[in-house]
C-alpha cells in the first residue's frame, strides 16, 4: 500500500514524463516498437501507466492536501510543461535524420523529405505536448486556489474561536475623527 501511495504522488508522474519521453524518442525504444508488435503493444501500455501515474494525483481527493503541496504540484506541473517541450524542439530544430536507417530504407518517392517529415513529427509533438498539459495545470491551479480558500477559511475559524467572542475593533478609517478630504 506504502508503495503504491508513493507511486500515485504527484511528483513520481511529473518526474517521468520527462525522463521517459526522450528515452522512447532518442533510444532504440522508438525503432523497436515500429520493428515488433509485441514491443509496441507493450510500450503502449506502459505509456498509459504512465498516464496514469500523472493524472491519479490530479483527481484525488484534496482533502489531506496542503497549500504548499498544492503550490509544489503546480510548479512540478509548469516545470513538466517546459520540459515535455524538449523532445518536440529537438526533432525540430535537428539538422540531420534521427533515425537515418529506418527512414530512408522507405524509398519513399512522394511527399516531403524525410527530415522535413521529422521536423513536421517535432513541431506536431511539442505542440500536442503542450496542449495536452495545459487541462493539467489549469486542474492544479484550482486545486491550489480551493485548498488555499479552505485553509483561509479554517484560519478564520480558529481565530474567531481564539477570540472567543471579543467585540472586534473597528478599522482605523471607520474611527478616524478627521473628516474626509
Amino acid at each position: 500500500m506504502r508503495l503504491l501511495r508513493g507511486a500515485v504522488s504527484p511528483i513520481v508522474g511529473a518526474l517521468l514524463v520527462p525522463v521517459v519521453t526522450p528515452l522512447v524518442v532518442f533510444t532504440g525504444i522508438s525503432g523497436a516498437s515500429l520493428r515488433s508488435e509485441p514491443i509496441y503493444h507493450a510500450l503502449q501500455v506502459a505509456l498509459l501507466a504512465l498516464g496514469f501515474l500523472v493524472a491519479v494525483p490530479l483527481i484525488e481527493g484534496s482533502a489531506q492536501v496542503t497549500g504548499i503541496a498544492a503550490a509544489a504540484a503546480l510548479f512540478i506541473g509548469f516545470l513538466a510543461l517546459l520540459l515535455d517541450s524538449l523532445p518536440g524542439g529537438v526533432l525540430t530544430f535537428r539538422t540531420h535524420l534521427l533515425a537515418p536507417v529506418r527512414y530512408l530504407a522507405l524509398h519513399r518517392s512522394w511527399g516531403p523529405s524525410p527530415l522535413t517529415d521529422q521536423h513536421t513529427a517535432g513541431a506536431i509533438l511539442w505542440s500536442v505536448g503542450e496542449v495536452a498539459d495545459l487541462p493539467f495545470v489549469a486542474v492544479l491551479m484550482v486545486r491550489w486556489m480551493r485548498v488555499d480558500e479552505r485553509e483561509a477559511r479554517e484560519a478564520d475559524r480558529l481565530l474567531d474561536e481564539a477570540e472567543g467572542g471579543a467585540t472586534r475593533m473597528r478599522p482605523w478609517w471607520e474611527t478616524d475623527p478627521r473628516p474626509p478630504r
